[in-house]
């Protein structure tokens, strides 16, 4: 959960779902199938932000039920009662440019393509209801540009409950001032 925490934190919001096998949801480019504990990941809007950097090169794609996730980060508002699958990608140490590979989801920092996927469900104060970590699978980024990130991912969660998809997410520019999110719109 702490390289989660990490990438949460670099992208200035935080995301939810739940599933658990059966269900198929879907927005724009943007496909979940399964479920989580039961239930569907609604997927009402999009998001990715991304960084080439001098010694390291990651990606957070957020899916989730809140409209205009994007506006709403750049408020640094976290949406109340919303449900979120985030995917974080992290090339290896040295990688100064995302691009496209599979990502091999870990539980624990090390080297190579990383992936990091979590859910959250809050509740209308921002309060974590559940939330969790796959701790296997995988995420494929097929296309990289400056408007938008696709890919497709394959995960499970520790409840053994499968969640299988795509995405297309439009880029999202925030600013470098970070910040903590506040609950709201």
């Amino acid at each position: 959960m702490a390289a989660a925490g990490l990438l949460v934190a670099l992208a200035g919001c935080s995301g939810r779902t739940s599933g658990g096998g059966g269900s198929s949801t879907s927005a724009g480019g943007n496909v979940v199938n399964g479920t989580i504990a039961g239930s569907a990941v609604p997927i009402k809007d999009s998001m990715a932000v991304y960084q080439n950097g001098p010694d390291v090169a990651y990606a957070i794609v957020v899916m989730t039920d809140a409209p205009n996730i994007c506006a709403s980060t750049q408020r640094q508002r976290t949406p109340p009662g919303s449900t979120s699958l985030s995917l974080g990608l992290i090339e290896g140490l040295g990688i100064t440019s995302l691009s496209p590979g599979t990502f091999q989801v870990t539980v624990s920092a090390g080297e190579g393509n990383e992936a990091v996927v979590g859910y959250e469900v809050q509740d209308s104060s921002c309060n974590l209801i559940t939330g969790g970590d796959a701790t296997s699978g995988t995420v494929t980024l097929t296309s990289v540009s400056s408007t938008s990130l696709s890919g497709t991912f394959d995960v499970t969660f520790p409840s053994g409950d499968e969640v299988t998809g795509s995405f297309d997410a439009p880029v999202c520019p925030l600013t470098a001032d970070g910040g903590t999110a506040i609950c709201g719109m």
